[in-house]
């Protein structure tokens, strides 16, 4: 697990305590998928990590805490499998980089589900800026002749694409594989029709 990025009271600096924090925050992710939002607090994390409370405290103070750490992870995840995407893509090796690109972001859907539900449409800081980083990498997917495409076409896409599949997710674990398909329909859809406007 990648820390980088993520908001902690203070940033582990030896192996040790990452170790601690990484098994927290994973524990926090089991947590929440398997008792809900309800049940996530510091005393049920350091629980299921077998830390002490003390130590949890120093890096995930409480539940907010715990919260915004495992939402810069769910986003840090989804900006890593589209890198993983626009590398294939550079490589030549990418057929479909719609399908593609919503494949990839519904593996983190499928990892992720107790934190998408636990975040909902929050806005702050911290998933603005991601929004923004997505943005620039689907521009980068649907771009011609080495160019990205337009700002807006990029964001209508990942927008798009994004809570379709929060809801394909909402009632399936394994999403609704019908409203996936027709998510990357619309978006091919879309993409054609705003690069012939």
């Amino acid at each position: 697990m990648n820390l980088d990025g993520v908001r902690l009271r203070r940033s582990p600096t030896q192996t040790r305590s990452r170790d601690k924090v990484e098994r927290a925050l994973a524990a926090a992710e089991r947590v929440l998928d398997r008792d809900g939002a309800d049940a996530l607090t510091i005393t049920a994390v350091a629980a299921e990590a077998d830390l002490p409370v003390g130590t949890l405290h120093q890096y995930l103070p409480d539940r907010e805490a715990i919260t915004a750490a495992l939402a810069d992870l769910y986003h840090a995840r989804l900006e890593t499998a589209l890198d993983e995407v626009l590398a294939a893509d550079r490589a030549g090796s990418l057929d479909d980089p719609v399908a593609t690109t919503v494949n990839a972001m519904c593996e983190v859907f499928r990892a992720t589900s107790g934190v998408r539900a636990l975040r909902g449409g929050q806005r702050d800081e911290a998933s603005a800026e991601h929004r923004q980083r997505m943005t620039t990498k689907v521009g980068e997917l649907l771009g011609a002749d080495g160019r990205a495409a337009p700002e807006a076409v990029a964001r209508t896409v990942f927008v798009a694409v994004d809570a379709l599949l929060r809801d394909a997710f909402a009632v399936h674990a394994d999403g609704d594989a019908e409203l996936i398909e027709q998510t990357v329909v619309l978006v091919r859809g879309y993409v054609v029709g705003a690069r012939r406007g």
